[in-house]
């Protein structure tokens, strides 16, 4: 079937091979009738996972087996975190910067039966100037993305995670926290060395705590080293 309009050379027609079906002549082009559709265009890629405090916190409370905890009064609820009329236990927050709302400030759940591991999107409570998840049961490695917790700064900033099973090396990530106020990972399972990147904290109130796990040697003192240093 042939359209009407101006055509160039037979483009292979003549000595083209039979067909299952007709050709439809256009300008330059020859389709068969009976040629399946194009593809579809390839899906795009799916967007970047979105990162709050309120995602950070239930995931938390997942990976933390917090249906166990002692205490988890008013988490999960429907009810924003820094509700003050329905808190979330342990969840003390302060208002936003821009004065709009309100945003987690400090977390406090030590010895409340924590059991499991820190989730990576720990790193989404960047707003959080004091964190205390001493004397539970957490194991596994003290995740690499708690140096985005970059509001962990000041004299009264803290990072409290003594007391567990944690295991592995300090990330040196936590090097990024260069005004925290102190960090005490005392009595855990950790092994390596106290990296050099720790020697970045700059306050003299900066106090790092460890406990060598074979001999128990206790080791408190402003964190100013230029080199890693054995656990």
């Amino acid at each position: 079937v042939l359209q009407p309009g101006p055509y160039k050379a037979c483009l292979g027609l003549v000595n083209a091979p039979p067909s299952d079906g007709d050709f439809v002549l256009l300008p330059d082009v020859i389709v068969s009738a009976h040629s399946r559709p194009p593809p579809p265009p390839s899906p795009s890629p799916p967007p970047p996972p979105v990162c709050s405090s309120r995602i950070g916190l239930h995931a938390l409370y997942s990976a933390t087996n917090g249906a166990g905890w002692a205490n988890s009064s008013g988490w999960l609820s429907a009810s924003d975190p820094c509700d003050e009329s329905r808190p979330w236990y342990g969840v003390r927050c302060k208002p936003c910067d821009d004065g709009r709302g309100r945003k987690p400030a400090r977390l406090e759940l030590g010895a409340n039966a924590l059991s499991g591991v820190i989730p990576k999107q720990l790193g989404c409570l960047t707003s959080l100037t004091y964190l205390d998840m001493s004397r539970n049961a957490l194991e596994g490695h003290i995740p690499t993305e708690v140096g985005r917790l970059e509001s962990l700064s000041g004299p009264s900033s803290a990072l409290h995670l003594h007391e567990n099973s944690l295991g592995g090396n300090i990330p040196r990530e936590i090097g990024a926290l260069s005004a925290l106020g102190s960090l005490t990972l005392d009595r855990n399972e950790l092994s390596g060395s106290v990296p050099s990147s720790l020697g970045d904290f700059g306050g003299d109130e900066c106090v790092l705590t460890l406990t060598q796990v074979r001999s128990r040697r206790r080791i408190s003192a402003c964190v100013c080293w230029s080199h890693p240093h054995p656990l």
